[in-house]
């Protein structure tokens, strides 16, 4: 939801009920909105997570797009989310109704390693990443992504990560597969 706030105060205007509402309902496994607008693209990001939370639960960054701050932020496909939700004749958190929908930055992966390579047999990646928000660095024209995850053989243990965000050529981001560490990349 979204909702008109009242600037002297920070309160929310009188009369809204909960605002207007931005995506989800019945009960569907979304979390953890977030917006951010790209001066590089001229788009508010609207980034959430899906799915459960814990390691076997399929949590996933998703993120649509509005050219305006209180929607409709729509999908790659053009589905307005705020259609999207869960089907209220199943049981709750149905996660299938809302899987089609977003699009999707990122979900559990894992880079395996060859017999013989340092950590063979775990490999590298992540589990259940969530929970996010978005950061743009006017200086460096540079976008980012923070969020927590679990890893490989590593149970709920989980860590906060900062990945470096890509802009397409259809300007939808693209998260970097590693995290940050200072270096330079750039969308092709």
């Amino acid at each position: 939801f979204i909702m008109a706030m009242n600037p002297t105060t920070g309160m929310p205007l009188a009369g809204q009920g909960y605002g207007k509402r931005l995506i989800g309902g019945n009960h569907s496994r979304i979390e953890g909105a977030y917006m951010l607008y790209s001066p590089a693209t001229s788009y508010y990001y609207l980034f959430t997570s899906f799915g459960g939370l814990d390691a076997s639960g399929g949590y996933n960054i998703r993120v649509a797009r509005s050219t305006a701050p209180d929607g409709p932020f729509v999908d790659a496909a053009g589905t307005d989310m705020a259609s999207v939700k869960s089907n209220p004749a199943l049981p709750i958190f149905d996660d299938a109704s809302i899987a089609p929908h977003g699009v999707k930055l990122m979900g559990n992966f894992r880079f395996d390693l060859k017999l013989g390579e340092a950590g063979a047999g775990t490999g590298l990646g992540y589990i259940s990443p969530g929970h996010n928000s978005a950061y743009y660095e006017a200086s460096t024209g540079k976008h980012f992504i923070v969020f927590h995850s679990r890893f490989p053989g590593r149970g709920e243990e989980h860590e906060v990560r900062v990945h470096q965000l890509l802009m397409n050529a259809d300007a939808w981001p693209v998260i970097a597969p590693y995290r940050y560490a200072k270096e330079t990349l750039a969308a092709v």
